[in-house]
């Protein structure tokens, strides 16, 4: 799959892209929490301020029936009636007490009726409702636990008869000894605690109960709660600092939670509201990120606007650099706005610059160091054989053998003339062959027919330019080398020809090959013993050090042979690589 490049604008483009809508979503998650929270801490404040104000409401009930109780049991009559034990067996008795807690009841709003019960268990109700119901299994069960010394007063709930619903009762102590004399109670009106709690709430959406300090309904407007379910709250609340507000699941559906417990009585009230989405907080939702949308898209455009200005130079700069990396060392004409910019285009500009002189010397340099390497090659490769072609010379003269030595000195003018070549340094390979064949003659005036030579040459070849002096040394390599050195007839082959790209020069000769001392000296590139096969080495050095890569030899032992591979494609007209 192919590699997507992309610029840098469309990089920085793409990077604030995903990093706006990060911020967005992250935003807007944030956002959307936090606010829902705050807006639910909002409806359970106001929740519980609710129900406090139900507490306060249902206080006031309570302290007024309270109260009454207080006054009524502080009255000497009906504190003598009850030290009689006998609170039924005097009429006129009953009549005045009627009267007195009549009178009282008129002044209290929140109370129905004033009811006695003596030590024998007789009941005396005073009140708009003061018919006689039993209420035997409610004394035993409900008001034997407050006959005690400074027994204090107790809600109870007594609704299951259909009469009232809630009661205030206390033990009824003689003012004297503090002896318990029976029981008082008051009836809290029926419906009341209804009334206050309907001022309030939707009894038909929610529910509210309220709970005696022993977890007791005392109250209970709406749909009945499960008991695990109800219990579960309780704990919750009991396990509270008097306060508890949750969002909770119950039969399928969301409701509000919250409860609050009496500080002083103890009793708890707890409240369950259907749990609804606010519009209005659902609308600022909707606006804040709706903002934070079009904050983000302009924040996008106006990175457009300013990617565009900071990467067009950079990608320029860039671009350039690719362009330097590759070789090309162009300088950037674009000037840009921003100075910063300029000053790192100048400074770009100028390492070019410096790079192009630096690069420069640096062939300039290196020309003169080969140069100075293939002059001293060459002069090493200076044919040495004219020193020993000179005393044959003599020695023919002497014998009187005139025709030899014209002939040798002859050969040996048109051999220098033509590798002098006139100070040039490259040779077509045809020049090249007849410098060799010269050098062929020389030595078969010398040794006569001791030898034989042959020499091959492709005509595609014959016009392409190598250094001069490249054939000749390998010839006169295998001659004194190959040839000589097993003292018997000998052949020399010359063959240039094309394989593939390459121009191939062979010269193989009978004897028994080049030594392998001479190969790792030439294949390690290491200095040789002067005098030893100088021609072989300092041809190939010489061809190493001018076409690199583009060069490669063969040394083999048998057949001895010697072969050149010159790339065609880096030869020039002057055959320079």
């Amino acid at each position: 799959m192919k590699k997507i490049k992309l610029n840098l604008e469309t990089k920085i483009i793409i990077l604030l892209s995903v990093a706006v809508v990060l911020i967005i979503l992250l935003y807007s998650v944030i956002f959307t929490a936090h606010y829902k929270k705050h807006a639910e801490v909002v409806v359970g404040r106001e929740s519980i301020s609710s129900l406090y104000s139900i507490d306060t409401s249902l206080t006031k009930v309570i302290d007024s029936a309270n109260n009454c109780s207080k006054i009524i049991l502080s009255d000497g009559q009906i504190q003598e009636q009850m030290e009689s034990g006998d609170i039924l067996n005097d009429f006129g008795v009953q009549q005045e007490i009627r009267r007195k807690v009549y009178s009282l009841l008129q002044f209290e709003n929140a109370v129905e009726n004033v009811w006695f019960i003596d030590d024998k268990g007789q009941r005396l109700t005073v009140g708009d409702d003061a018919s006689l119901y039993e209420v035997e299994e409610k004394v035993d069960n409900n008001f034997s636990i407050l006959k005690r010394k400074y027994g204090s007063a107790e809600l109870i709930y007594l609704g299951e008869d259909g009469h009232t619903d809630l009661s205030l009762v206390r033990s009824f102590n003689s003012l004297s000894s503090f002896r318990p004399l029976g029981i008082i109670g008051v009836d809290i009106k029926n419906g009341e605690i209804e009334r206050i709690v309907r001022n309030s709430f939707n009894l038909n959406e929610e529910r509210l109960i309220i709970l005696d300090a022993k977890n007791r309904p005392i109250f209970y407007g709406g749909d009945l709660l499960e008991k695990s379910y109800l219990d579960d709250i309780i704990s919750k609340l009991d396990a509270s600092d008097g306060e508890y507000f949750e969002i909770s699941s119950y039969m399928g559906s969301m409701f509000y939670i919250s409860g609050i417990v009496n500080a002083n009585d103890r009793w708890k009230i707890v409240r369950t509201t259907p749990y609804f989405q606010d519009t209005d907080t659902e609308q600022l939702i909707r606006f804040n990120i709706g903002l934070v949308v079009s904050l983000g898209a302009a924040i996008l455009v106006s990175a457009l606007f300013v990617s565009g200005f900071l990467t067009k130079p950079i990608s320029g700069l860039v671009d350039a650099m690719r362009e330097v990396e590759n070789g090309n060392l162009k300088k950037i004409d674009t000037v840009p706005k921003m100075e910063e910019f300029r000053e790192l285009f100048n400074g770009f500009n100028h390492m070019v610059s410096r790079i192009e002189s630096l690069i420069s010397e640096t062939i300039d340099r290196q020309r003169r160091i080969r140069q100075v390497e293939l002059n001293e090659i060459q002069e090493q490769m200076k044919p040495h054989f004219l020193y020993n072609t000179l005393e044959s010379v003599e020695a023919l003269a002497m014998m009187g053998d005139t025709e030899k030595v014209c002939k040798v000195i002859e050969a040996l003018g048109d051999f220098y003339r033509k590798s002098v070549s006139g100070g040039r340094e490259f040779l077509t390979i045809e020049e090249e062959i007849r410098i060799a064949k010269d050098y062929i003659q020389i030595m078969e005036i010398r040794f006569g027919d001791s030898f034989n030579t042959e020499i091959q040459c492709d005509n595609r070849c014959l016009e392409y330019m190598i250094p001069k002096l490249t054939i000749q040394p390998l010839v006169e390599n295998a001659f004194q080398h190959g040839v000589r050195a097993k003292n018997n007839h000998g052949d020399v082959c010359v063959n240039v020809s094309f394989e593939g790209d390459n121009i191939h020069i062979s010269v193989e000769d009978s004897g028994d090959g080049v030594p392998d001392e001479i190969i790792n000296e030439v294949a390690n590139n290491r200095e040789p013993v002067r005098g030893k096969s100088l021609g072989l080495r300092g041809t190939i050095e010489r061809l190493r050090l001018m076409y690199g890569e583009s060069f490669r030899y063969e040394i083999n032992r048998n057949p001895s042979k010697v072969e050149l591979f010159i790339n065609v494609g880096n030869l020039s007209d002057n055959g320079e690589a």
